[in-house]
């Protein structure tokens, strides 16, 4: 028996607690030590990413809520700062509602634009940043980051 056998017979045998990484394993031995995946394993799964994201992001947005943390604005140049403060929390209010709006993708879909660059905003602010590095304090999956 080849060594990669022993090890998916161990995983298998290994009753751990959810979230605890078999799946994870057995995945990477298959791209390992298999063909990988076909093409339409990749595009469920992708699918399933973007779920995840979406959701990701509104639970972000409601700790940042409950938690009471805001958006960060550059106050570098004090002139422009409350134009500017007013323009980035609308900006980030319509990231917001962008992604609270956003459905789900079929199997051939693209990735939304509009879900994209919300997303890439949001991810930018430092306050998302500080939101999601208390992920353990809240429901907020590991592999957002």
């Amino acid at each position: 028996m080849s060594a990669h056998h022993v090890c998916f017979c161990l995983i298998l045998s290994y009753a751990g607690a959810g979230e605890s990484g078999k799946s994870t394993i057995l995945k990477q031995m298959r791209i390992i030590y298999s063909e990988g995946f076909h093409l339409d394993e990749r595009k469920e799964v992708r699918q399933v990413i973007f779920s995840n994201m979406i959701v990701a992001f509104k639970i972000i947005a409601e700790e940042m809520r409950d938690l009471g943390i805001n958006y960060e604005v550059d106050e570098s140049d004090v002139s422009l700062y409350l134009i500017s403060a007013y323009s980035a929390l609308i900006c980030y209010k319509e990231y917001e509602r962008v992604i609270a709006a956003a459905e789900d993708i079929g199997s051939d879909d693209p990735f939304p634009q509009q879900c994209l660059v919300a997303m890439k905003g949001l991810w930018k602010d430092d306050s998302v940043q500080r939101t999601i590095g208390r992920g353990n304090e809240y429901a907020l999956h590991d592999n957002i980051q």
